[in-house]
């Protein structure tokens, strides 16, 4: 090991020594800085991991090496085409294993005699890699944490090429050499086996039942056998010649030593791989075939001996599964577990406002402001004394807020017939007990002014053109003798005559706003908004009243009282009204779905109308299930994209697949539709807008459907909270333990860490069979807590 370790710096200088042969005098020239190029790209690199949560990646001189190899490859050559095998050497030659992935680039420096700016150089490097879907997976795994970069200069000067080499913690193979201390060593079967392919791997990315085909692995007998229950599903990825399965039995031996595991990291078996069973006797070797021709073509389960297991292994092991596609390995399942359990999604989604009240200004409130109303209270003939009863009612028929009267002027009029003199005191009594029921209503003393009048003018405009005009052109004396003299005109008269006994009360008034008072002058203020047809005041207004309800000053039953007449431009308003309603019960009931489908009759394209009817659906449908109706809610949902603010929208996109995902629990063959759900919500989600309890419930669901990449992705920005729930803590455990490009990051490290320090025994518990494997110790941070907190 010091032999190779001391090859290494001498190779790693000599390298330098060579990259910077070619070095131009760029000291003087205060753009290009050679020295700061690989700097910048590593922190552009890091910048980018981050702002899409994932770990940033240190410097490897292992990997730099690997790059300055590379580098002065493709500045002779003039090409910074990516070689595999070129890679491949150059990792080799640096001490690394085969397991660094390298991504390239080259870029003008200059034009003419003038330099571009490092950082301009560098800006164009590392958009295109961000912009590359061939080095973006480079970037953005998780996996690779080490990188080294490097740069050399081409023959003139003028091109500078860029290699990064990346590396997770397999990159170094320091415990193959302790292979001979295991009582049963590992084989190097998969030593010949090519290595994979995007193109060919990519069939068997889809399929979401390995951990299920996994755990149909048991020993019986000194052989390990392979038990799965859907033949036909199995040959979805066991369908060409060259596709297969094969098994690894990893020992618990190979990860007890602290300094180093006892696997070769330049392998693709970890364990004692046996040999790859390809389609063809695969599925031949099926010992629940019979010899009854039609029975086995009636057969849908499979079981296979897949190898021998060797006896001589005593301690704990675990069997990996090795899925073979075109003769490359593609996969490697390890055993794992799934947290089960549930929360309440957290989605801040309800109702919608028509129109968000909040930003008419300005705000609505009560005021105690001056106003002057009038009334006309009839006489009976001959009654001068009033009550509290008789007055009341034109009182209330006035629809007035309750007030506070500051002046009263009351005049009094009398009909023509009988003495005037008489009548002008009957008049003033009449007033003056009207005015002593008004002042019974008030607190503060009122003062009248009372004013007598005859009706002569009321009784001329009246008659000037009808049966009684020869009265009227006797004028005013003659026609109130003549009426006097003669009782059956003044019986025939009457009708007309009780029209002119009456009061026409003036009252200069303040609104009387305190206690209960201030509730009807609100409903008062709202209901004439809506009259007059002022929407502003009129939202404006139910804002308020929410407000006073949501206080406890207001009733909740006082948004029933509100005058709305279900016409299109009142739809916003009564849209508002149920909208207010839901802010304060935060339930959602039959009434109010019916009264939604009513205002869609009324404003079919109104695009708030059909996301609060659709929400009310997801709050009471039972019909989730079938999917006619989800076809026909989710058009309604995609069509809302564009037409309303798209945070609602996701929110009430976000709901929906909830809602499906619950009612496919309980059905058979909903592979389909989980799947059309899952690919959904991954189109429009965005997880740094989500609240823990969606994340937590997000990842659920997704571990349900095998995808544990995503379950663990999703619950990652949460691991830097505060204070992270334990139940999501150990959810994303249990998800990033499924994929190895999850379990070597150093945010796995920090979870287990953490979920060491909130619940330690639990966290001890984890290695191991039942739940995640021991094989992510390959991990060095995770193995160093490990053992410092549980012992081997």
């Amino acid at each position: 090991m010091r032999i190779v370790f001391f090859l290494t710096i001498i190779l790693f200088f000599s390298g330098t020594a060579v990259s910077q042969k070619k070095e131009p005098n760029l000291t003087s020239d205060e753009n290009f800085k050679f020295d700061s190029l690989s700097k910048i790209l590593l922190n552009e690199i890091n910048r980018f991991r981050q702002s899409k949560n994932i770990d940033s990646v240190h410097l490897s001189e292992m990997l730099q090496f690997a790059g300055e190899l590379s580098a002065e490859q493709m500045s002779s050559i003039g090409n910074d085409k990516i070689d595999r095998k070129k890679t491949l050497k150059n990792l080799k030659k640096s001490g690394a294993t085969k397991r660094g992935e390298e991504i390239t680039m080259k870029a003008s420096i200059g034009k003419g005699n003038n330099y571009f700016k490092t950082e301009e150089v560098a800006k164009v490097i590392y958009n295109r890699w961000e912009n590359n879907p061939k080095t973006l997976p480079v970037l953005l795994n998780p996996k690779l944490t080490l990188a080294g970069i490097s740069c050399a200069l081409d023959e003139a000067g003028k091109k500078i090429y860029v290699s990064a080499v990346f590396g997770g913690y397999d990159i170094t193979n320091g415990g193959v050499i302790y292979r001979k201390q295991l009582a049963v060593p590992f084989n190097t079967r998969s030593k010949k086996i090519k290595s994979p392919e995007l193109r060919t791997c990519k069939t068997c990315e889809h399929w979401r039942n390995y951990d299920i085909l996994q755990k149909g692995l048991y020993v019986m007998d000194g052989k390990i056998y392979l038990k799965y229950q859907n033949t036909r599903d199995l040959r979805r990825i066991i369908k060409k010649a060259k596709d297969g399965l094969a098994v690894d039995v990893v020992q618990r031996s190979q990860y007890i030593y602290a300094d180093y595991n006892i696997v070769d990291n330049n392998l693709s078996n970890k364990g004692l791989m046996s040999k790859i069973i390809y389609r063809d006797k695969f599925f031949k070797k099926n010992i629940l075939l019979t010899k009854d021709k039609k029975a086995n073509r009636k057969l849908k389960s499979i079981e296979i001996e897949m190898g021998k297991f060797n006896n001589k292994i005593t301690g704990s092991y675990e069997i990996n599964l090795i899925v073979v596609q075109d003769g490359k390995i593609c996969k490697t399942i390890t055993r794992g577990y799934v947290e089960s359990g549930d929360v309440e999604s957290n989605t801040p989604v309800g109702l919608m406002p028509a129109i968000n009240s909040k930003g008419l200004k300005p705000a609505f409130e009560p005021r105690s402001e001056g106003s002057i109303i009038t009334m006309t209270i009839p006489f009976e003939k001959n009654k001068s004394e009033f009550k509290q009863q008789d007055i009341a009612p034109f009182i209330q028929a006035l629809n007035e807020p309750d007030f506070v009267i500051d002046g009263l002027y009351i005049y009094a009029y009398a009909s023509i017939e009988g003495d005037s003199a008489t009548n002008a005191k009957l008049q003033y009594r009449r007033a003056e007990s009207v005015a002593k029921v008004l002042q019974s209503f008030q607190k503060n003393k009122i003062t009248p002014s009372i004013q007598t009048k005859d009706s002569w003018n009321l009784f001329m405009f009246e008659n000037e053109d009808g049966k009684y005009a020869d009265l009227v052109k006797l004028g005013k004396q003659k026609a109130i003798a003549k009426i006097n003299s003669d009782n059956k005109l003044k019986e025939a008269l009457e009708p007309l005559l009780a029209k002119e006994r009456f009061a026409r009360i003036v009252m200069d008034i303040t609104y009387d706003l305190s206690g209960e008072k201030e509730k009807k002058f609100s409903t008062v203020a709202f209901n004439r908004a809506v009259k007059v047809d002022n929407k502003k005041q009129a939202h404006k207004v139910m804002e308020f009243i929410a407000k006073r309800v949501a206080e406890g000053r207001y009733p909740a039953g006082l948004f029933d009282s509100l005058k709305i007449d279900p016409i299109q431009k009142n739809v916003e308003l009564l849209n508002n009204r149920q909208y207010y309603k839901y802010q304060q019960t935060g339930m959602i009931d039959e009434e109010d779905y019916s009264i939604f489908k009513k205002l869609i009759a009324i404003d079919p394209s109104n695009a708030v109308l059909q996301y609060n009817k659709v929400f009310c659906e997801l709050k009471l449908d039972s019909n989730a299930g079938k999917i006619e109706h989800q076809v026909t809610v989710q058009q309604i949902i995609d069509g809302l994209y564009g037409k309303l603010d798209s945070n609602y929208v996701n929110g009430l996109n976000i709901e929906w697949q909830f809602k499906i995902l619950e009612t496919l629990d309980t059905l058979e063959n909903s592979a389909v539709q989980v799947d059309a759900c899952i690919s959904r919500i991954k189109s429009f989600y965005k997880i740094k807008d989500a609240s823990w309890q969606n994340g937590l419930k997000l990842a659920y669901v997704f571990s349900r459907a095998k995808d544990y990449n995503y379950s663990a992705t999703v619950l990652e920005p949460y691991l830097k909270m505060p204070k992270v729930p334990e139940n999501l803590l150990f959810m994303y455990i249990s998800a990033a333990s499924r994929v190895q490009e999850k379990y070597y990051s150093r945010t796995f490290a920090k979870a287990l860490e953490l979920a060491k320090e909130i619940n330690p025994e639990r966290y001890c518990k984890l290695f191991g069979a039942p739940l995640i494997t021991f094989q992510v110790l390959e991990n060095p941070e995770v193995k160093k807590v490990y053992q410092n907190a549980c012992g081997n």
